[in-house]
């Protein structure tokens, strides 16, 4: 039998200008997942600024399928749209704020419950980012070129064998800059 290894791409690119900035993160549940098994992934803030409002779109590849997106651990209190799951774009939308100031620290935006419906490799990504200051100015802060990525692997579990995957993904976060 196949098996998906999910794989956390250790490393963190800091490509700002500034010494504080703030993230995007994508954890997983689980580093092994089988054809039909249900994952979870987790999108986090991780913020030095204050911040009350984000605009976060993850990939994910086409041997996976987004069952659902929960909410209900999310420091965002506000949707200004419900979070979407494009299918079809292979696309998650997640955009939301907070009635307070903003937050800061490390924060749970939404968990991604996930399935393998194939075999192959790919990966999750944060494609774009924004996040807003809690300055009540609606100050922006710019999302940096590095990504935050899950990239997942093909083994065949019987053979012992193992398929890496052939993009160089070096990051785990999508740095801000303040």
């Amino acid at each position: 039998s196949f098996l998906f290894a999910l794989v956390a791409v250790a490393g963190l690119l800091s490509m700002t200008s500034s010494s504080k900035s703030s993230e995007v993160l994508l954890t997983t549940t689980t580093a092994d997942v089988q054809t039909g098994e249900t994952f979870l992934v987790d999108v986090y803030v991780s913020a030095t600024t204050p911040i009350n409002a984000v605009s976060i779109l993850v990939t994910y590849p086409d041997n996976i399928e987004i069952l659902g997106i929960d909410k209900g651990e999310s420091v965002l209190t506000l949707w200004t749209r419900e979070p979407t799951v494009e299918q079809t774009k292979r696309l998650v939308s997640l955009e939301g704020g907070t009635y307070k100031k903003g937050f800061i620290g490390k924060h749970k935006i939404a968990t991604l419950r996930a399935t393998a419906i194939g075999e192959g490799e790919g990966a999750f990504a944060v494609t774009e980012a924004l996040l807003v200051a809690g300055d009540g100015r609606g100050t922006e802060l710019s999302s940096d070129v590095t990504k935050a990525v899950i990239a997942l692997a093909v083994s065949d579990k019987a053979a012992g064998e193992s398929v890496v995957p052939t993009a160089a993904f070096a990051a785990t976060t999508v740095a801000v800059s303040d």
